[in-house]
């Protein structure tokens, strides 16, 4: 494990030698929550710092409740239907919807 104290995060780990912070392996994580599992990516968990070469577990502990920060909600859509009571995670590349939606009104 590596110190990520300067970035206020604390599960980090070092790059192996002469590479990069994307060269840390990170594990599959997946939130489960009542009739949804929420995959999470590797951008939505991960803060890299280049200049210390360091990965770090984007999360943060917050006292007697659990946060669904925004890194975990980008590029994510999330539907809550409270008649039906679903709930659903589907991920989606924002980016790209934004630019057909800013193509399609340009034409």
């Amino acid at each position: 494990m590596s110190s990520g104290a300067h970035l206020g995060l604390g599960l980090c780990f070092a790059a192996p030698e002469g590479r990069g912070p994307e060269a840390v392996r990170v594990p599959r994580i997946v939130l489960h929550f009542d009739g949804a599992d929420m995959e999470l990516s590797r951008e939505s968990v991960v803060v890299e710092d280049r200049a210390s070469g360091v990965a770090c577990l984007g999360m943060v502990s917050a006292r007697g409740m659990s946060v669904l920060g925004s890194m975990q909600q980008q590029n994510m859509h999330i539907l809550y239907d409270i008649e039906r009571g679903v709930l659903c995670f589907e991920p989606d590349n924002c980016a790209e919807i934004l630019d057909k939606k800013n193509s399609a009104s340009s034409d």
